[in-house]
């Protein structure tokens, strides 16, 4: 054997090594119990201010043309995903 096939093969058992063994952590780390993710920390509430909020706005009462069209638009489009939607499950 010359120096050449020597380096290839050492090379060639560390990097089996190494692969293998990464391999090996993932499938550990893919079929491992699962676990509960934590509980998020609630944030601390800002203080509020000595001056007085002014409350939300009312919603309109009347809708404009303008949002009437845009409301009908998106009605539209929420009927067509819940068909195609009924329509995979009916069809699995």
């Amino acid at each position: 054997m010359n120096a050449n096939q020597i380096v290839n093969m050492i090379i060639r058992t560390v990097m089996r090594k190494a692969i293998n063994g990464g391999i090996n952590a993932g499938m550990k780390k893919f079929s491992g119990p699962r676990t509960a993710q934590p509980a998020p920390t609630p944030q601390p509430q800002p203080a509020q201010s000595a001056a007085p909020q002014a409350p939300p706005a009312p919603p309109p009462t009347e809708l404009t043309p303008e949002r009437a069209k845009i409301e009908r638009k998106l009605a539209a489009k929420r009927a067509a995903r819940a068909a195609e939607a009924a329509a995979r499950n009916n069809g699995s």
